[in-house]
C-alpha cells in the first residue's frame, strides 16, 4: 500500500488543489481506516472557498462521501 493519499484541500481563498498527504497506518482508539469511494462538495465547501471563513491553508474539504471502511 502507497504511503501516501490524495486529499482535496483549499490552498487559499478561491483556490483548491489535489495533493499527497500521508496516509494514516494507525487509527485511534475510536477510529477507523476508511476509503472515499465518491466524494461531492456541498454548499458550506463553496462558501469557504470563497472566503466565508477566512485564509485557511491546506484546509481538508470534501466532507460530502460515500465511505468504505478498510480497518
Amino acid at each position: 500500500m502507497s504511503q501516501t493519499m490524495r486529499a482535496m484541500v483549499m490552498k487559499g481563498i478561491g483556490e483548491v488543489a489535489v495533493v499527497e498527504k500521508p496516509r494514516l497506518t494507525e487509527p485511534g482508539p475510536n477510529g477507523a481506516i476508511i476509503k472515499t469511494t465518491r466524494g461531492l462538495v456541498c454548499t458550506s465547501d463553496t462558501h469557504t472557498v470563497k472566503g466565508a471563513i477566512g485564509e485557511p491553508i491546506n484546509l481538508g474539504e470534501l466532507d460530502e462521501s460515500l465511505l468504505e471502511s478498510v480497518e
